[in-house]
């Protein structure tokens, strides 16, 4: 995307430049780097969960309730990926609600990490970094495939914002895009469609912005509205499909029915994959059809 965004004649990229400090104006933001100074109409938070432009400009107190902590480490030798190299997900009973996953990467590598919501993490009491080292090691489910895989880091914690709440994604002269804007999926934890999405919403109300020549809190406000218009059925269906993640008896049987039926299979991965599917999932006929009729 850095390589495609060069080739435009009207972009300026700055690297190794960190952002100090923002000021908002009636009439300009201001942008402190370690470069200089940048005087610009209006600012887009792209920057990620720790966003700048969030803590400067927005609130970016943590709801417990909507945020998830995750820890990743790189691994190699993992034994047994699947013929795919498709991604993988644990949902285990000691870190429900959430899950473990394995991403394959080349020459044998892997992305490897757990999350869970930052609200049962502190009920539960749990430490996720031994919680994480634990499982890898005696898990019947990975503890073969993780003998003798060797760690190329110590674990790596991460803040996950997670989407749902009614926080404000804009203000006079910014918006928020992407994991800054809290638009994390709450059930998978995958960020980056969102994000893109954010994007390209952003970029047409920066263009309605400034065909108008106004940057206000109001007309800015237009995006919080189609993003939530947007995504609001679609977080509320993940939340649902994490409240049911208590049920572990009710996971067990529909994967260990997916696995024996290659229709439900199918179904499970389409309702997983795609957004306008995933509420299938929380429908009483689904699981009725698949606890009675499959």
């Amino acid at each position: 995307m850095l390589t495609e965004a060069r080739k435009s004649s009207n972009l300026t990229v700055l690297e190794a430049c960190e952002v100090n400090d923002i000021r908002v104006a009636s009439n300009q933001v201001t942008v402190e780097t370690t470069q200089g100074t940048i005087v610009a109409k209006m600012i887009i938070g792209a920057d990620g969960a720790h966003s700048i432009v969030k803590r400067k400009l927005a609130s970016s107190k943590i709801n417990p309730r909507y945020h998830s902590a995750g820890l990743r480490m790189y691994h190699q030798h993992v034994n047994s990926f699947t013929a795919g190299n498709f991604i993988e997900l644990y949902f285990l009973r000691d870190i429900l609600p959430g899950y473990l996953w394995v991403f394959p990467l080349p020459e044998g590598h892997a992305n490897v990490g757990i999350g869970m919501l930052t609200s049962a993490i502190s009920a539960k009491k749990v430490n996720l970094t031994k919680t994480f080292r634990r499982l890898l090691s005696t898990d019947p489910l990975l503890r073969n495939r993780f003998g003798n895989a060797v760690a190329l880091e110590a674990p790596r914690g991460h803040g996950l914002p997670l989407g749902g709440t009614n926080h404000a994604m804009s203000g006079n002269r910014f918006l928020l895009t992407g994991d800054a804007a809290s638009l994390i999926d709450p059930f998978s934890g995958e960020g980056i469609g969102n994000a893109i999405r954010s994007g390209r919403f952003a970029a047409a109300q920066v263009l309605q912005s400034f065909s108008k020549n106004d940057f206000s809190e109001q007309e800015l406000h237009r995006y919080d509205m189609t993003m939530n218009m947007m995504l609001r059925n679609e977080f509320s269906v993940s939340y649902t499909m994490l409240r049911l993640c208590k049920y572990p008896w009710l996971l067990n049987t529909i994967v260990g029915k997916a696995n024996r039926n290659a229709q439900l299979h199918r179904t499970l991965v389409e309702a997983l994959a795609f957004p306008d599917k995933k509420r299938w999932l929380v429908s009483p006929s689904f699981y009725f059809n698949v606890l009675f009729r499959s």
